[in-house]
Parts: structure tokens; C-alpha cells; sequence
């Protein structure tokens, strides 16, 4: 039943050895498990494991061997499923788990917010940018002062431009991401600071917000796919990886208990059929009971027959 229960955890390969006997000429046998090539349990001695924090900023966890410190890399079972959903970031045909989407999340926010206040898309650089974006444009009293309408922690427009006069554009946008993306201090504290107009003096001139209206429905904002191309691809890709994750589930459970349904053909008890097998014994024992009782009569009657 242990082994069963570590099988569930990790793919193990279990052996049953023959040991020296004792010395009552009895067999000597044990068992003798190893993991990734590495033996585990031998007999009644153990390669122990233990568990590590590793980088302390995340707080993630691992599993080392105890004595070399080698860190164990499970193979199968719910160790590599839980390793892989929490630390699979899909690069190098790892699997697709947290880190992956909270990656994708990141570039939608990331490539959104550099499009909307800069005007830059994809494969573009603030030279040959297609559109003047948010910070290109005027306000209604015909200023322009370079306002950003995305940031990240609410961070202001002049904080943002002083981090890209030091750096580059595309690092700092680099810093946003799903979780920190916000509107900027200066939108966040007053909406008049929204540049609407695409010239100076232009109170009723509106082609700065159509322009930017038009950008969130361009193809070329994401490598030939709209905000809403790219997000549905998201969801898609997610659903795909579910409806897979759980087919496979289905034919892993399948194939545990056709095998357990194999063993049990050997090792179990069928209740239908040792009922039958009990009715038929209890038959025999009454029969034979009855024989006994009647050859210790016929001994009784001949004894009897012999005194007299």
C-alpha cells in the first residue's frame, strides 16, 4: 500500500531482491526502490530528500537529495504535475503552466500600454511609429505636454519620462505588467489632462481620441492581431491546454484501474462468488458430519452386537 501511495507521487522502479538467508534456511527478501535511477529504499536502508526554499524572493520550493544535495526531478506522476503547472513557462517545449499565462498577461499590458501612449506597434520604433499616440497629442486648451495615459502603480508622466531619458522606451514598459498596469497620476487625478486634440488650439478638434480609437482595432498592434486577437488566442490556447489536461487524466485513470482490475482478478475477493464457494463448504460439512454421526452409530450397534 506505501509503495502504491509513493507510485501516485512519482514514477518509481521497484525491485524484489534476494537477500542472505536467515538462519532458519528461510528466504531473505527485499525490496528495493529507486527514482530516476537513484535508489530511494533498500532493504532497511534510505536515500532520504528533503525539501529547499530556493530563490527567497518568490518562496518557491524544491526537492534535493538529503545527502548530495543533487536536486530530484520528478518524472511522472502528481510531483511533475504540480512542478509543471507551477513552474512551466512553455519555452523550450516545457509545459505551458502559471508562468506562461502570467507571461502572456504581461506582454498584452506591456504591448497595450506602450501602443496607446507612445503610438508605437509592433516591429515599430518611436521613429517610424504610425500614430502620435496619447503623449503626441494636444489638450483642449492646445498644450501638449507629453501625458501618459498608462503607467504602472500610478506612477506620473514626468516619473516615466526621466526613467526613458535615462534608459530606453521599451525597458520601462517593460516594468508594467497585468498585475501594476494603471492609468498614470496625471489621468488618475484629472481627466482633463486627456490629450484629445492631434493640434494646438483645437477645444473642438477630436481626431487624437478617433486616432487612438482606430489603434486599439489595428491588426499590426500585436504582430498582425488587434487587443482583442491576441486575448482570444489566450483564452483559446488555455482552453485547448485544459480540454488536454484532462483527456489525458481520463486516459491515465483508465489505464490505473484496468491494471488495479487486473491485480484484483488475482488478489481479491469476488463476494458473488465466495458466498457460492461458502454455501457449497457449509453443504460438504454437514454432509460429512452427517457420515460420521452415522459410522459412530453402526460402531455404537456393533459393539453392542459383540457383548451380548
Amino acid at each position: 500500500m506505501l509503495i502504491d501511495e509513493l507510485s501516485k507521487l512519482t514514477d518509481i522502479n521497484v525491485t524484489e531482491m534476494n537477500g542472505n538467508p536467515s538462519p532458519d534456511g528461510a528466504e531473505n527478501k527485499r525490496l528495493a526502490i529507486r527514482m530516476n535511477g537513484i535508489t530511494l529504499v533498500d532493504g532497511n536502508e534510505t536515500n532520504k530528500l528533503e525539501v529547499v526554499q530556493g530563490n527567497a524572493s518568490d518562496g518557491m520550493y524544491s526537492i534535493r537529495w538529503q545527502k548530495t544535495k543533487d536536486t530530484f526531478l520528478p518524472t511522472g506522476g502528481q510531483l511533475k504535475a504540480e512542478l509543471d503547472l507551477r513552474d512551466g513557462n512553455g519555452m523550450n517545449d516545457s509545459y505551458q503552466g502559471v508562468p506562461y499565462y502570467i507571461a502572456q498577461l504581461n506582454k498584452f499590458a506591456q504591448t497595450f500600454a506602450m501602443a496607446f501612449n507612445e503610438g508605437i506597434l509592433a516591429g515599430e520604433t518611436a521613429v517610424t511609429k504610425s500614430y502620435p499616440g496619447h503623449a503626441g497629442g494636444y489638450l483642449p486648451n492646445g498644450v501638449t505636454t507629453g501625458i501618459r495615459f498608462f503607467s504602472y502603480d500610478k506612477a506620473s508622466s514626468a516619473d516615466l519620462k526621466a526613467d526613458m531619458a535615462a534608459n530606453s522606451i521599451e525597458s520601462v514598459y517593460q516594468k508594467i505588467t497585468a498585475a501594476n498596469i494603471s492609468l498614470s497620476k496625471d489621468i488618475e487625478e484629472d481627466e482633463k489632462n486627456i490629450a484629445t486634440a492631434s493640434s494646438a488650439g483645437g477645444q473642438d478638434n477630436a481626431e487624437n481620441i478617433a486616432k487612438l480609437v482606430k489603434l486599439v482595432k489595428d491588426s499590426n498592434m500585436f504582430n498582425k492581431g488587434t487587443p482583442l486577437d491576441f486575448y482570444g488566442s489566450l483564452v483559446a490556447t488555455l482552453g485547448t491546454d485544459s480540454a488536454t489536461a484532462q483527456r489525458l487524466s481520463a486516459n491515465a485513470n483508465a489505464m490505473v484501474k484496468s491494471i488495479n482490475d487486473r491485480r484484483l482478478s488475482v488478489s481479491g475477493v469476488e463476494p458473488n462468488e465466495e458466498t457460492a464457494s461458502m454455501t457449497l463448504y457449509q453443504a460438504a460439512y454437514r454432509a460429512n458430519s452427517k457420515m460420521v454421526s452415522v459410522w459412530s452409530d453402526i460402531y455404537a450397534k456393533t459393539i453392542d452386537m459383540v457383548h451380548i
